[in-house]
């Protein structure tokens, strides 16, 4: 992977996150890509993650997530891999059990 892959998107974040939960949608095509679930979130730790989309080859956007983490799946994205870059874990991506229909 060459230095200056991965790039900070312009618009704001968008997706879910709840108390729980936070899922990484990417940022071209709007498809869930990670879910990311907080087991507990006392526990003294902070990573940025991003996604790389299955289907368009774009990425989420950078996402903070405090405490211990387990990273999932979701229907249409499956985790693949994962890699540090810079600080960051990049998230890899395969299509999952539904395809992705993109509303844009």
């Amino acid at each position: 992977m060459t230095k200056g892959y991965i790039q900070k998107p312009i618009r704001e974040p968008m997706g879910l996150k709840d108390e729980n939960h936070t899922i990484l949608v990417c940022s071209n095509c709007d498809v869930p890509l990670i879910d990311i679930l907080t087991t507990n979130p006392e526990f003294d730790a902070d990573m940025t993650f991003q996604a790389i989309c299955c289907y368009c080859g774009d990425h989420s956007f950078e996402t903070e997530v405090h405490g211990k983490i387990f990273v999932g799946s979701t229907e249409y994205a499956l985790f693949e891999r994962d890699e540090q870059v810079d600080g960051i874990v990049v998230l890899h991506t395969a299509k999952g059990k539904k395809e992705w229909q993109n509303s844009k």
